[in-house]
């Protein structure tokens, strides 16, 4: 039977994918709106949580209006504006009467302050506030036209407070204010409101909180600072710093936000969040809870699906099993020579499969396959090291090329600044070289150059390193060699090409040789400069007659 027919018989016998495909789309289904669920009765918690907020608020516009209309507070207000002889008994019965029958009453209310229409406060439940300048507050500005409530904030760098502000009007007048009345109300009553305290102070007899033990409801500001507490971080300082993704959003965009984001702790959560805009009060409310403890009935669904869908396959791998065994067996000896050749090892061949089937070809044709690459191989690795040499050679001498120097010079370079010690290279330079191939030929210039190469090479010491930088001339790098060994080495050189005699076999003829000699040094930011110092000492050693050896910033050593 062909591997195809076996295939076959494989994909009949998984019946059971249909029916994984069904419980499959039956459990994202029940997931979405398990989701969708959870997402809405949050959303329905931050409206509610709005809504407390607003109410809130609301209320304490109602206690700071029915404050303004208080007949004593204006009167006594009207006798310090007209000052008609009892500023000070009129200021103090007005700031007990703020102590004692109105501070009392509001238990979030911190103090009260009673402006003048310049912006002076002559009243005070805080008898050291009388005589601050409060005209170039927001509450003023904006509470002399109407009640108004501000942002919360950080009084006298202690607590966090918000005041809400009203006009105070004269019996006489009620259209233009005389005065304003400012109360200062304690931030923390909206975290016991977020938290349930507040509904259980008011006489509730359970604390509605509505998102599991995890969840929470808190306020951020316009500067990203939660000012409410946090049910796992301690922010009595309020100053928990929250930019996640519907904080941002909402202060951007004005954008209320549902769904899933990283919360202020970085835990997945979902939430959804609302955008409170009360006077100058605007802040965004979130109501989150951590996805883990929101999705528990989802991660039960799903270990309920993995246990039926593991059940079903663990019955269809017992019955695939025992059909495929009879045909695995060929694969896998297939796929162990597959991934020797992989690995590179080219001599890997299938053995064991002598069938006729698709499996029998298969081995037959890797095994051919894998000998003409190995051969193939073998014939790229030859070229590829004969490019190689080419692409570093001179194709005259076959010393190394310009190219290849600057290569070698820069590495023994960098080399020497890390590791220490002495490097010195040589540019030799053959003596009234155009002469020669003006008389003698190009032919014989050019045999002139490549025996100039067997001698720099007979010459040279294994670690040097030679090459044709260009024409007549060529450099020698001498790794690990000072000024006075690189000379040595020089002189060795200058007498073996005027004792040596070019010839063809029909034409004689000698060729000198003058070298410029350079030490790296301190003074040289790269390698160029220790081949212009070579090239300098050439010139010098030209100058001087030729034939001879000249080192950079040194005496000229006599030729011998």
């Amino acid at each position: 039977m062909s591997i195809r027919y076996k295939l076959v018989l494989i994909f009949v016998l998984i019946s059971a994918i249909p029916m994984l495909t069904i419980g499959m789309l039956g459990y994202f289904n029940a997931k979405d709106a398990l989701t969708n669920s959870t997402i809405a009765g949050l959303r329905a918690v931050s409206e509610f949580r709005e809504g407390e907020v607003f109410l809130f608020l609301d209320r304490f516009k109602i206690i700071t209006r029915n404050y303004a209309s208080d007949g004593y507070i204006r009167d006594r207000l009207e006798e310090i504006i007209e000052d008609k002889g009892g500023l000070l008994q009129s200021q103090s019965k007005l700031n007990k009467h703020l102590l004692n029958n109105k501070v009392p009453i509001t238990k979030s209310l911190l103090f009260i302050d009673i402006l003048t229409p310049d912006g002076r406060i002559v009243a005070s439940s805080r008898p050291d506030r009388i005589g601050s300048f409060g005209g170039n507050k927001a509450y003023f500005i904006e509470g002399s036209k109407a009640t108004y409530v501000s942002d919360i904030h950080t009084h006298d760098g202690k607590e966090q407070e918000l005041e809400v502000a009203s006009p105070l009007f004269s019996r006489h007048n009620t259209e233009q204010p005389i005065g304003l009345l400012v109360n200062h109300f304690s931030s923390d009553s909206l975290s016991a409101l977020l938290r349930g305290d507040l509904i259980l102070q008011m006489g509730a007899l359970t604390q509605m909180r509505g998102i599991g033990n995890t969840g929470e409801s808190y306020l951020v500001n316009q500067q990203g600072l939660m000012m409410t507490d946090s049910l796992f971080v301690d922010n009595k300082q309020r100053n928990l710093q929250v930019g996640t993704y519907p904080i941002k959003t909402g202060f951007e965009t004005g954008q209320e936000v549902h769904g899933l984001w990283t919360g202020y702790r970085g835990t997945p959560v979902v939430g959804a969040s609302m955008v409170i805009t009360f006077d100058d009060f605007r802040w965004i409310l979130i109501s989150e809870q951590d996805q883990d403890e929101a999705f528990a009935p989802i991660h039960d669904l799903q270990k309920t699906y993995i246990i039926i869908s593991f059940v079903i396959l663990a019955l269809v791998v017992v019955i695939a099993l025992a059909t495929a065994h009879g045909f695995t067996r060929p694969l896998r000896r297939l796929m162990k020579s597959i991934e020797a050749l992989g690995s590179g090892d080219l001599n890997a061949q299938v053995k064991g499969i002598d069938g006729n089937d698709e499996i029998g070809y298969l081995a037959r044709a890797f095994n051919n396959m894998g000998q003409h690459l190995k051969v193939a191989r073998k014939e790229l690795e030859e070229k590829n090291s004969a490019l190689q040499e080419l692409s570093i050679r001179d194709g005259l001498t076959e010393l190394y090329n310009h190219r290849h120097l600057k290569k070698v010079i820069n590495y023994e370079f960098d080399r020497t600044n890390r590791y220490g010690g002495p490097l010195s290279i040589m540019i030799l330079d053959l003596d009234y070289f155009k002469s020669v191939n003006d008389t003698y030929g190009h032919l014989f210039g050019d045999l002139v150059l490549r025996e100039t190469a067997r001698l720099l090479t007979d010459d040279l010491r294994s670690t040097d390193v030679v090459g044709r930088y260009g024409g007549e001339e060529f450099l020698i790098i001498c790794p690990g060699t000072s000024l006075e060994n690189a000379e040595f080495i020089a002189h060795k050189l200058r007498k073996s090409f005027s004792k040596h005699l070019f010839s063809d076999g029909t034409t004689y003829c000698q060729v000198t040789a003058s070298i410029g000699v350079a030490m790296q040094n301190n003074d040289m930011p790269t390698y160029d400069d220790l081949i212009r110092c070579a090239d300098e000492a050439l010139y010098q050693a030209k100058e001087n007659g030729r034939d001879r050896v000249f080192l950079n910033r040194q005496e000229e050593k006599a030729t011998v």
